[in-house]
């Protein structure tokens, strides 16, 4: 999971924290041996470093309730206006250790576009530079329905990838973990070719 964690974003943390138990389940029901991990960003020009969850020393974990405890202290502020530095929090993400043969995903959470240029990521054709140099195999967003034309073209690097409108879960985490998070599932499971034994890394 690649979140935004600005000022408007807590229902999306919530919703993320109270939906992943069932989202791996759903997963592992379907075959597919997940790590989850996440990376919180906010906006870089304002001096707001992006931070990768830890669990035990790795990005990635196995185990649902020690992602759901790390996230307990995530708080939605900062990010100034808009835009927020998804781009650079996407080659955070990307830059992260998947295991060998993984089908590598990232899970962008965002109400803002990105910061164009960012620190790192200078302009858009960077970024798509650097998923499909990583190999990043599918590439979901949840976002305003309004800036799916924006994000789009970064999905574009990706194999696979879906969109989900933001809109109807603000405010409301239940709509986030009940609505969204399954459908981020169904999209992951549909998109894993399980029968030839892939496994799933999940990235922010």
């Amino acid at each position: 999971f690649v979140v935004d964690v600005t000022g408007s974003m807590q229902f999306a943390i919530t919703g993320i924290r109270d939906g992943l138990e069932n989202f791996v389940r759903r997963l592992r029901e379907n075959k597919i041996d997940a790590r989850v991990g996440l990376i919180a960003f906010r906006d870089r020009l304002e001096g707001e470093e992006p931070e990768v969850l830890s669990f035990d020393g790795e990005s990635f974990t196995t185990d649902p309730d020690l992602f759901i405890d790390k996230m307990r202290h995530l708080k939605a502020d900062g990010g100034g206006d808009n835009p927020e530095s998804s781009l650079d929090a996407l080659w955070l993400a990307s830059q992260q250790h998947f295991r060998e043969g993984s089908v590598k995903t990232l899970l962008l959470v965002t109400d803002a576009e990105p910061q164009i240029p960012d620190i790192s990521m200078r302009s858009t054709d960077m970024i798509i530079g650097v998923l499909r140099d990583r190999k990043i195999d599918q590439f979901h967003v949840v976002c305003p329905r309004e800036l799916e034309r924006t994000y789009a073209t970064v999905q574009a690097a990706a194999s696979e990838g879906t969109f989900f409108d933001i809109q109807a879960a603000i405010a409301r985490s239940t709509v986030f973990a009940e609505r969204i998070m399954p459908g981020i599932s169904t999209a992951i499971i549909e998109a894993t070719p399980v029968a030839s034994a892939a496994t799933l890394a999940s990235a922010t």
